[in-house]
């Protein structure tokens, strides 16, 4: 097993002094004694205790409920050699599993009560992530979470004190729980009826107490949002707009994409039929449009850790930049080089339908140019930087290198020029495209229902970003899925991807624009190989 975890007191050799350190920092005895009591164990149910440490809390466990099913999993192997001597020598029947928080090795559904006690500010930020997800995995549907960890203590002189643990345990790892932010990982890993109860006062801080639900059915996202005790309320600045939209969120999810790339399509039209609007009319249509999605992610997002800047935004808007200009120059020279052919496009069909043929065929160009960009070595350098994003958000959609936006775009450009497809047709294809990438990779917690099935949208555009999935080759789509259904690479699942599971797993890849440029240049980087089967 690996040993790159954090030891429960940070060094190893400080591990035996565990007990009597957290005894006196935390109030260990009046936090468990209140977990306990959150959790509430009743006979026969199977309680999971994440990051068990020594073991106290399945002691006090097993006190309160002496017929319950008790697991305890943890990293630390030096850590669970503790828990099994002090479990044995009280007689209590644990299970102690040495494994880590976001992989878990039960089946989906196992537990009915998870609780976890000053373990997540153990965690990165993206780990938080995956570990909560796997927790709503394991539970069953209407199954408990209680969560005891450090918070944003009320008074100043114990936030200035929290920096001792801090200082022991990381600064990136606590920074949620400096905030007071813990809860917000629970919301954006689908639990419900969250609460922040009323927090304990510690000598280094102070202990927030989080009970959750994994929901027992499908529920209206605002439910999240409907707690008794202290209601949880994302922080001012994480949250912006979300107060108002837990009541416009279930109009906002369904019509997002369909009222704006509408609108994009009826103003399209309008202006291929006006030739003096086409510059700079279609440009600011996809400006306008792209602007949109993104002010709908900061009021409905579909992940709050993706409003942050990841050190990307810079380099995305000069991918935008270039890779947009690329594309129209493209368009621009093809049709500059053609010659007086017999032309065989239908110029009597009515525009929106040029638009849509036009966009059927440079689709499928995309389709098999991107398939093969993640098959073919050389390829695959060139298209690398567009996987290399840590999060999906409305801008990331145009990074990738100019040469791979030209080599995915020209077969699909090439064939609809030499068709004889009108520059403003291509052009207005070219717009409504941009205004889909936009939403297929947006963070915004919008919904198309079985449309999901046709159209190349976030939610199920998010899995070909999945950092596990760099060698499954599922959902290559630009626009339409049909290309992925003939080709058998469609790919759905009920839960989605979320923070800290996209990306690329080499960690190292450069974040510069410049550098993402050289990079394929660079170094030599193997095209993902198809290892797992897609559905």
């Amino acid at each position: 097993m690996a040993t790159d975890f954090i030891p429960a007191l940070r060094f190893a050799a400080l591990t035996p002094w565990y007990d009597r350190t957290v005894a006196w920092s935390t109030r260990e005895a009046d936090m468990k004694r209140r977990v306990v009591a959150l959790a509430a164990p009743r006979p026969g149910e199977r309680v999971l205790d994440l990051g068990c440490g020594t073991g106290t809390l399945l002691l006090a466990l097993a006190n309160a409920a002496p017929s319950a099913t008790l697991t305890g999993i943890d990293a630390d192997p030096e850590i669970l050699t503790l828990a099994a001597t002090k479990t044995q020598a009280a007689g209590v029947e644990a299970r102690l599993v040495p494994a880590w928080s976001h992989a878990l090795p039960f089946a989906e559904a196992r537990f009915d009560v998870a609780v976890s006690t000053l373990f997540f500010h153990h965690l990165q930020p993206h780990a938080k992530h995956r570990t909560v997800q796997e927790l709503w995995r394991v539970l069953r549907p209407g199954g408990r979470l209680v969560i005891a960890d450090f918070g944003r203590a009320a008074a100043g002189w114990r936030r200035g004190l929290f920096h001792l643990v801090r200082l022991l345990d990381g600064y990136s790892n606590t920074r949620d729980h400096a905030a007071g932010t813990l809860a917000s990982f629970l919301l954006d890993g689908g639990f419900v009826d969250v609460q922040s109860l009323t927090p304990l006062p510690v000598p280094l801080g102070s202990i927030d107490f989080l009970v959750a639900t994994r929901p027992p059915r499908p529920q209206p996202d605002d439910a999240r949002f409907v707690t008794a005790g202290r209601p949880v309320v994302p922080p001012a600045g994480r949250r912006t707009f979300e107060k108002g939209a837990t009541t416009m969120r279930p109009v906002l999810r369904v019509t997002a994409y369909p009222v704006v790339f509408g609108l994009s399509f009826w103003a399209v039209l309008e202006i291929v039929a006006r030739p003096a609007w086409q510059w700079p009319g279609l440009a600011a249509v996809a400006v306008a449009a792209m602007t949109a999605v993104a002010a709908l992610e900061w009021v409905i997002p579909y992940q709050r850790a993706w409003l942050e800047d990841h050190d990307d935004l810079a380099t995305d808007i000069a991918h935008a930049l270039v890779n947009l200009a690329v594309l129209a120059g493209t368009a621009f020279a093809l049709n500059a080089l053609r010659v007086d052919l017999p032309s065989v496009w239908p110029d009597a069909w009515p525009a929106w339908a040029q638009v849509l043929l036009a966009g059927a065929v440079m689709d499928l160009g995309l389709y098999l140019m991107h398939r093969a960009s993640h098959h073919v070595g050389w390829m695959w350098r060139l298209h690398a930087p567009h996987h290399s994003s840590e999060r999906l958000y409305w801008l990331n959609g145009e990074r990738r290198h100019p040469l791979s936006a030209m080599l995915l775009a020209s077969p699909g450009l090439l064939v609809v020029v030499a068709l004889g497809a009108p520059p403003v047709i291509i052009s207005a294809w070219l717009t409504l495209l941009a205004v889909h990438l936009a939403f297929q990779h947006a963070n915004l917690d919008y919904r198309m229902g079985p449309l999901r099935y046709v159209l190349g949208v976030a939610e199920i555009h998010r899995w070909h970003h999945k950092r596990e999935y760099e060698d499954a080759q599922v959902n290559f789509g630009e626009f339409w899925m049909l290309w992925d259904h003939l080709g058998r690479t469609f790919h759905d699942r009920p839960n989605g991807v979320v923070a800290g599971e996209v990306g690329l797993r080499d960690r190292t890849f450069p974040t510069a624009y410049g550098a993402q440029l050289r990079w394929p240049f660079e170094r030599p980087a193997s095209a993902p190989t198809a290892t797992r089967g897609s559905s």
